[in-house]
C-alpha cells in the first residue's frame, strides 16, 4: 500500500466517522431547570507527591 493509498483510506474512514457523529443536543430552559443551582464545583485537584528516596541516600 503507497502513501497516497493509505492517506485515501484514512480520509474515507474520517469522513464516515464524522458521517456517524450525532448531532449536538439542545435543552430547553424551563422553570425547574432555571431554578437550579450548582451546589459545588468537583473540578478540584489534590494531586500528592511523594519523593522516594532509598535508605543509601538518607543521614
Amino acid at each position: 500500500m503507497t502513501l497516497e493509498e493509505y492517506e485515501k483510506v484514512l480520509e474515507e474512514k474520517r469522513k464516515a466517522l464524522l458521517a456517524l457523529k450525532t448531532e449536538e443536543r439542545k435543552v430547553d430552559l424551563d422553570k425547574d431547570l432555571k431554578s437550579m443551582q450548582q451546589l459545588s464545583n468537583k473540578k478540584e485537584n489534590n494531586d500528592i507527591f511523594i519523593k522516594l528516596v532509598s535508605p543509601d541516600t538518607v543521614g
